[in-house]
């Protein structure tokens, strides 16, 4: 082994951090860290398996695609339709019987194998190419074309159940093909879409399902909120941001029941802050089932604390019914306290008393 081939064999690199190619979130070789690099003999290995995998795929392509018309009997019924596979050599040959609707899912097969094979092989051609083909990826390259296989027949299955009613005979094998293979292609796209279509049938409705049940181990996350301040007085409308809201939930600004809760969606709610003292307090909002979440931000109450004197008002009506506030904390005013008012007294008319005026 050369110099350079042991150097290609034992050095470490670092993974870029931006992939190449769609679906490089799957393919390897973006993630960080520090991977060492396959070996020549690794590499050598995995491109004949991808050669002779190219080959296999294009035979069975040809044996999986239906004849047309599809052979019936005289009834004018769909008979079974023989595949003879490898018909020159004796000993390898063997035939399979299949309906329309098996020919239809071996077509699927092949096809979504050979859209994943599509997707890793100009994968693995670019990474060998740019000498970052990391040995730690080797098994995703293997197992790739039998992944977008079964991706493939399960995007087929729903394909077929929500917008081909008719039967076997009235499918186009050029959509079923394109179908399949576009799926083991492209399988992340195809993936989002599948759970979109699951999420829209089976939503439930707010405050059913999950959120309903009391043993959810998950509750809302609240990731921030704006503003993060306000007036003692309160009176401030807090858009809260998240997830996992459901419809009535309730949030409080320490302790503090907020004065309105609007929900508008399950990442969004807004709420009106109450009056509280001058301070900063945490922020929770509740859901229906019971389950709590609080931002990293707290909330903060503007305002000067009290100092328990009272407001300077010197005159008023001589018939009374003049308004006079104070403010102070909540050790200095309870309810149910009396106020007193007295004329003034001269200094020299106060009595005496032993350390001061009394």
């Amino acid at each position: 082994m050369s110099t350079n081939e042991k150097d290609t064999k034992n050095r470490a690199v670092k993974k870029p951090q931006d992939g190449n190619h769609e679906g490089d979130s799957q393919t390897g070789n973006t993630t960080t860290g520090v991977e060492h690099l396959s070996s020549n003999r690794q590499i050598r290995l995995l491109g004949a398996f991808y050669v002779v995998t190219a080959f296999l795929l294009f035979y069975l392509l040809f044996k999986a695609w239906p004849p047309s018309p599809w052979p019936t009997d005289e009834q004018g019924k769909n008979m079974a339709a023989v595949i003879t596979f490898f018909a020159r050599y004796e000993s390898l040959k063997f035939d399979v019987h299949t309906s329309l609707d098996e020919r239809l899912l071996f077509l699927v097969i092949v096809a979504g194998a050979l859209g994943s094979y599509i997707h890793a092989a100009t994968s693995f051609a670019d990474y060998v190419g740019n000498r970052k083909m990391a040995s730690s990826w080797l098994w995703w390259y293997i197992l790739r074309p039998f992944i977008g296989v079964a991706l493939a027949l399960v995007f087929y299955f729903v394909v077929r159940a929500g917008f081909l009613t008719g039967g076997a005979g009235d499918v186009n094998p050029y959509g079923v093909a394109t179908l399949g293979a576009l799926a083991g292609m492209f399988s992340k796209q195809a993936t989002d879409k599948l759970e979109e279509v699951f999420t829209t049938i089976f939503r439930p409705a707010p405050g059913k399902g999950d959120a309903k049940r009391g043993d959810k181990l998950v509750g809302p996350t609240v990731s921030g909120m704006l503003p993060r301040e306000g007036p003692a007085a309160g009176g401030t409308e807090v858009v809260v941001s998240g997830n996992g809201f459901v419809d009535k939930p309730s949030v409080t600004f320490g302790g503090e029941s907020a004065t309105s809760v609007t929900f508008v969606n399950a990442t969004t709610i807004k709420a009106v802050t109450p009056t509280h003292n001058p301070e900063t307090v945490d922020v929770v909002v509740t859901n229906p089932d019971g389950q709590e979440g609080s931002p990293k931000e707290r909330f903060t109450y503007l305002g000067e604390p009290g100092t328990g004197a009272a407001t300077d008002v010197n005159t008023g009506a001589a018939a009374g019914e003049t308004a006079v506030t104070g403010e102070g904390g909540d050790e200095d005013f309870i309810d149910g306290c009396d106020v007193e008012f007295k004329t003034d007294t001269a200094d020299e008319d106060l009595p005496i008393t032993e350390g001061g005026v009394e």
